[in-house]
């Protein structure tokens, strides 16, 4: 008989690794992992946490009811609102019948065209001198942030009220107890030959310069604030390639600070326009006293989406200025 062919012996498989239990989940362990953006966008939503309760709570049915009497005649009789609804009646009264409101408006709109521009450069020029080395910077820098404490309530009624203050402020000077109105740089611009319209520019930014200075401390606190976070090492490698302070301020500073010029840009537009010294909310406050709340719930709304379009359009160029660099 032939011999038989042994087939070999196939080797046992292995045994499969036996997983281990998985540990018993402590109590109050997190049951999913956040990452550091996530983290942080929630502690900003629970700073601001307050404010959203409070507009819900106190803000919100008033904003709702002054929508409502924009488009209704709203009278008081024996402390009762009535009201009747009279659609557009109320815009048609502001811009066809009203011979003020259209001007306050228009002037401004003009203020915050030049205003908030000198402000912003005001502050940023502040701002950088103080974060320059000196003796006495801590000093300065209270200094400079002073009026931000004096601005509001009865400080600055004081100072507006009084009538050497309130020269000062205009650019007038006090000469042995009298006002004299000076017209100097006026005088020396128009026999410069300048155009009148660059003189009457200028001359308006002198004439208001104390208050432009006045209102420009948290802008100057925030600016400060952007300046300090440059790593210095952007300035040090710049500076050993040949660059000039000029070219680092275009290059390296204003392309950094760039969010807080757009913060402080619109921190400056709303702060003039909720102003008690913008004509357009003391136009707003007469009729209020004069109990015109329906006039004045359009006014103000109106002046609200005026404002509104301002910003979406600073929002807007600022867009396409950080899309292109």
């Amino acid at each position: 008989m032939a011999n038989k062919v042994e087939k070999p012996v196939k080797a046992p498989k292995a045994p499969k690794a036996v997983k281990a239990p998985k540990a018993p989940r402590e109590p109050g362990a997190k049951r999913f992992k956040m990452s550091l953006t996530q983290r942080q966008a929630w502690t900003g939503r629970l700073f601001v946490m307050p404010f959203y309760i409070g507009f819900l709570v106190f803000f919100l049915s008033q904003i709702v009811q002054s929508i409502m009497f924009c488009f209704n005649d709203v009278n008081v009789d024996m402390g009762i609102l009535k009201t009747e609804f009279v659609g557009w009646d109320n815009f048609h009264h502001i811009f066809q019948v009203d011979a003020n409101y259209v001007t306050k408006l228009t002037g401004s709109l003009t203020t915050l065209a030049w205003k908030v521009p000198v402000i912003i450069v005001a502050s940023l020029f502040i701002a950088i001198i103080l974060k320059s080395k000196f003796h006495g910077r801590t000093f300065v820098r209270g200094v400079c942030f002073l009026p931000v404490v004096l601005a509001g309530g009865v400080v600055m009624e004081i100072v507006q009220g009084d009538t050497v203050s309130a020269s000062v402020m205009s650019g007038d000077m006090v000469s042995s107890g009298a006002m004299v109105d000076t017209n100097a740089l006026q005088d020396l611009l128009v026999n410069m030959g300048l155009g009148s319209e660059i003189t009457k520019f200028i001359n308006t930014i002198y004439t208001n310069l104390f208050g432009v200075l006045w209102e420009s401390g948290v802008q100057m606190i925030i600016f400060l604030a952007a300046l300090q976070s440059i790593s210095p090492s952007l300035y040090e490698a710049s500076s050993i390639e040949g660059a000039t302070g000029w070219e680092n301020f275009w290059k390296i500073t204003i392309p950094m600070i760039s969010p807080m010029i757009m913060l402080n840009i619109f921190y400056t537009i709303i702060e003039n326009s909720i102003s008690t010294s913008n004509p357009i909310m003391q136009k707003v406050m007469v009729e209020y006293n004069n109990v015109q709340l329906d006039l004045s719930a359009a006014m103000g709304w109106v002046y609200f989406a005026v404002i509104a379009v301002v910003l979406g359009i600073v929002a807007f160029c600022f867009r396409k200025v950080n899309v292109k660099s």
